[in-house]
C-alpha cells in the first residue's frame, strides 16, 4: 500500500511528472446513473456548501432546530414533517424546499446567495431515493485494498517512468 509519504516521495524523485501522476488521485468523482450516490462523496460537499451554516453542527447559528449532518435528526418526525423520509423524496422537506420556486419557502434562502444547481438536486434526490444512508467521517473507515481496472492497450506499472 503507498502511503502519503510514498506518494511525496514519488513526486520529489519524479520531479513534475510524479505531481501529474498524482492529480487524479485528488480530482473529484462524477457520479454516473447508474452509480451508488455515496454520503462522504457525493452528498456531504453538497450539504457543507449549501446547508450545514443554518443547519449543522454550530448550535447557535442553527435555524429550526434542524440538524442536517446526523441521520438520526434529518429523519425525526417533527410534527408530521422529516426533513429526510428515506426512499421518498417528494415526502422529504428538504426535497421539497431545494426544489420550491417559492421565495418564502426555497432552501438554501435567496438572501444567502447559495444556489443548489440541477445536478446537486439530482444527486440528492437519488440519495434520499437510495435510502440516504450517512457514512462516518471518512477517518474513521477501514482502509480498503482496491485493485485498479484493466485498461485496453496499458500495462501495469506503478511510480513514474
Amino acid at each position: 500500500m503507498t502511503t502519503y509519504r510514498d506518494s511525496l516521495r514519488l513526486s520529489w524523485h519524479c520531479g513534475w511528472m510524479g505531481l501529474v501522476c498524482l492529480v487524479p488521485a485528488f480530482a473529484p468523482v462524477a457520479v454516473n446513473a447508474d452509480d451508488q450516490v455515496r454520503f462522504n462523496r457525493d452528498v456531504l460537499p453538497i450539504l457543507a456548501e449549501h446547508c450545514y451554516a443554518c443547519h449543522g453542527l454550530d448550535k447557535g447559528a442553527r435555524k429550526a432546530d434542524l440538524r442536517l449532518d446526523q441521520r438520526e435528526a434529518a429523519t425525526k418526525d417533527r410534527d408530521g414533517t422529516r426533513a429526510i423520509v428515506p426512499g421518498h423524496p417528494e415526502e422529504s422537506e428538504l426535497w421539497v424546499r431545494i426544489t420550491s420556486s417559492d421565495p418564502e419557502t426555497v432552501m438554501p434562502p435567496l438572501k444567502t446567495d447559495r444556489q443548489i444547481t440541477d445536478a446537486q438536486r439530482e444527486i440528492l434526490k437519488r440519495w434520499i431515493v437510495q435510502g440516504a444512508e450517512y457514512e462516518p467521517d471518512w477517518a474513521y473507515l477501514p482502509p480498503k485494498s482496491v485493485v485498479p481496472p484493466e485498461v485496453a492497450g496499458s500495462s501495469r506499472v506503478i511510480g513514474c517512468i
